[in-house]
């Protein structure tokens, strides 16, 4: 989660907000049965930061990125309380293009692997779930999660 969405928000904010948008769609759970509940979750996650991040981000009078801590007391050295805060704020042109050169390579691999590579790469690496719990997840035989290529070279 973007640590500017954190000043202001929680995990616990955004659990809650996941939970109350859970409730409120009981038929996209009851629709596909096939799909794991576990993926229905996690998109809807994922739309719940994304709407976090329109309601306090680049949002206009209240953006979040416009705030500036001006006084921390446990941190405060006289006459200097905010300025460690607005240098460690500051992100260069060259490392943001950087960034996003690096995003879009990264992008397009991913987009070139097949679907059930692309699920496992997600599983394991995002979602922190081993072999077992990938298979389980995606309806397959644990054997198969763990032929992946991806699967292979991650231990």
């Amino acid at each position: 989660m973007n640590p500017i969405l954190l000043r202001r928000l929680s995990h616990e904010d955004v659990l809650q907000g996941v939970y109350a948008a859970a409730a409120k769609r009981q038929s996209y759970f009851a629709a596909n049965p096939e799909v794991p509940a576990y993926f229905k979750l996690r998109t809807i996650l994922l739309q719940t930061i994304v709407d976090l991040e329109r309601r306090h981000l680049m949002c206009g009078g209240r953006d979040a990125y416009r705030e500036v801590v001006i006084h921390d007391a446990e941190t405060a050295v006289e006459g200097d309380a905010f300025v460690g805060e607005i240098a460690t704020d500051a992100t260069s042109p060259v490392s943001i293009v950087d960034r996003n050169e690096r995003h879009a390579l990264l992008r397009g691999a991913i987009a070139a692997l097949p679907e059930n590579d692309r699920a496992i790469l997600v599983l394991r690496h995002f979602d922190g779930l081993g072999n077992g719990e990938c298979a389980a997840a995606l309806g397959i035989e644990p054997k198969a999660a763990s032929n992946t290529p991806l699967s292979r070279t991650s231990g």
